[in-house]
């Protein structure tokens, strides 16, 4: 798909519901990098939201749907 490293590691916080601000501090850098990297994210994908971005993502395998642990 042609992410970076970086650029796939916000993709995959965005797929977690996270906000830029979150992955802010997740990551360590200002909220507006991260806002940079989504926009890039979009345009490399070329797709229109953060939607369609997780979408192509799950479907090209860059992503995984997370685990559920469920305690019985």
């Amino acid at each position: 798909m042609g992410l970076t490293p970086r650029e796939t590691e916000i993709l995959r916080w965005i797929s977690y519901g996270k906000t830029a601000s979150e992955i802010a501090l997740i990551v360590s850098v200002s909220e507006h990098t991260v806002n940079s990297h989504t926009a890039t994210i979009l345009k490399k994908l070329d797709v229109v939201n953060q939607s369609g971005g997780i979408q192509l993502g799950l479907d090209k395998k860059v992503l995984r749907t997370p685990k559920l642990i469920i305690d019985s």
